[in-house]
């Protein structure tokens, strides 16, 4: 989001603060009222658990808060929610972590490992990598696509590509091929084929697009309306290119990365008013647009073509990644560019074979 429309939403912002704030006990956690727990993560009304899920919420409004009121200025309202979010987050280490178990606990009255808790945990970052190591190999299979997108999210924040994009392809996702599917703004909560009911048709939380615009192809803002922005792709053993654009207020980031062997080469258009900061694996031999480059490579503007050759094996490994070389890849290849195609988005629509 741009600063301006920062500050339209701040005073909405406020009145959400002004509401929680209340509700956090002396323990420093959220406390859940019976009237307000129906809907809230799937529980049954009058459940009032003390909930991991819940509190690493509010731990991610309040530091969001704080971020945003940094960029308008407000010094005293950032102090504020940062403060919130650092006891929040300090309660839920010392409460709801169980270092034994090594992962956070369902609710301190239920004291199993929580998917969702875990997912959203890896998600905001609130976990240490030590700790992230750690959750990662519990996670199974989640019912909730909303969840599993969490999971996935959280694995590609820590560098666990390999694992992120697995995470990915163990949920349901590929039913957006089906013939019957509405089109690719219909991300339901679950991934199922829901054609009517409630119409649960538009879950945001659940969509997968940004893992592969932030993570595979690896940009993401660092600063509102993408001024400033990070490139750091992520490679897999079945993402060994990525090509894409990313609208901006700038104009658009224009990214396309290529891994073959040990060599590395990435070509970059930065919009002008806008910065890039490249990240890469240590080691090889690294060249800008032709020039042998020391790292890191500081700001860059306008286009860009960065090499890295000799980088060593290990140079995108996933330490959580358990799979064997021979395990069958994942090898879609997208041929399509319109949510507003003819025919819908059915296979025949939307991938074609390779070559």
């Amino acid at each position: 989001m741009c600063t301006a429309t920062l500050r339209e939403i701040w005073p909405a912002i406020q009145r959400l603060l002004k509401y929680l704030e209340p509700h956090i006990g002396k323990e420093g956690l959220f406390v859940q009222r019976a009237e307000t727990s129906k809907h809230a993560g799937n529980l049954n009304p009058g459940d009032v658990r003390t909930r991991a899920y819940m509190n690493i919420l509010l731990y991610g409004t309040f530091r969001d808060a704080a971020r945003i009121a940094r960029e308008l200025g407000l010094a005293a309202e950032a102090e504020a929610a940062q403060k919130r979010a650092e006891s929040l987050g300090a309660a839920l280490h010392e409460r709801l972590w169980d270092e034994q178990k090594g992962c956070f606990i369902d609710a301190l009255e239920t004291p199993k490992f929580g998917p969702e808790a875990n997912a959203l945990a890896l998600a905001m970052g609130l976990a240490t990598h030590e700790q992230a190591l750690r959750i990662v190999p519990q996670f199974r299979k989640i019912g909730h696509g909303k969840f599993q997108s969490l999971a996935s999210r959280g694995e590609f924040e820590y560098g666990f590509a390999q694992t992120g994009v697995k995470t990915l392809f163990d949920h349901n996702w590929l039913k957006l091929l089906d013939p019957g599917w509405k089109g690719a703004w219909t991300t339901t909560e679950c991934m199922g084929m829901m054609t009517k009911g409630w119409g649960d048709e538009s879950h945001p939380d659940t969509a997968i697009a940004g893992h592969f615009s932030a993570y595979l192809l690896g940009v993401e803002p660092t600063s509102p309306g993408y001024a400033t922005f990070s490139v750091r792709p992520q490679p897999t053993r079945e993402v060994r290119w990525a090509k894409g654009l990313v609208p901006t207020p700038h104009g658009p980031i224009q990214a396309e990365w290529e891994l073959t062997n040990d060599v590395f080469r990435l070509a970059l258009a930065v919009p002008k008013g806008a910065k890039a900061g490249v990240w890469l694996p240590e080691g090889g031999v690294v060249t800008l647009n032709g020039k042998r480059q020391s790292r890191p490579f500081g700001w860059l503007t306008g286009r860009c073509e960065i090499e890295a050759r000799g980088l060593p094996a290990s140079a995108w490994a996933d330490p959580t990644d358990k799979r064997v070389a021979t395990e069958k890849l994942v090898t879609p290849v997208a041929n399509a560019a319109s949510s507003h195609e003819a025919g819908g988005w059915g296979v025949a629509n939307l991938f074609a074979p390779e070559g």
